[in-house]
């Protein structure tokens, strides 16, 4: 897996990660702060739907760890969630993607799935 953070140049000073191998492992803290979730974009490479699940923990633990959000996307479909109000994730943003939704879902999914998530500090 490959998470990589941007600042973005604009009046909101949000920044732009990108997984470009979501998988069943945690991307813990991805922003290292306090962050309001703006938009997430999946883009599904694989041939089953899959579930990005966004917890308010530095470092869930997949599987137990109840998600604050689960976005599903279907197979081989890119899907964006827009959120212009910002959702507040206090004191981090963590993420995993996986086969099955709920708290329970821990199963890797197949194919390359990369998952964008467009971010701005909290004020």
């Amino acid at each position: 897996m490959a998470l990589t953070v941007t600042g973005q140049s604009n009046p909101t000073d949000t920044k732009l990660a990108v997984q470009d191998d979501a998988g069943a492992d945690a991307d813990n803290n991805i922003f290292g702060e306090d962050v309001s979730v703006r938009m997430v974009e999946i883009d599904n490479g694989g041939g089953s739907a899959v579930y990005v699940k966004l917890y308010t923990h530095a470092s869930p633990t997949i599987g137990t760890t109840v998600p604050d959000m689960v976005l599903m996307c279907p197979a081989s479909v890119k899907r964006s969630y827009a959120f212009p109000e910002g959702i507040a994730f206090d004191p981090a943003v963590s993420m995993a993607c996986v086969t099955a939704g709920g708290t329970a879902g821990t199963g890797a999914p197949s194919g390359t799935q990369k998952v964008y998530v467009l971010a701005s500090p909290i004020t």
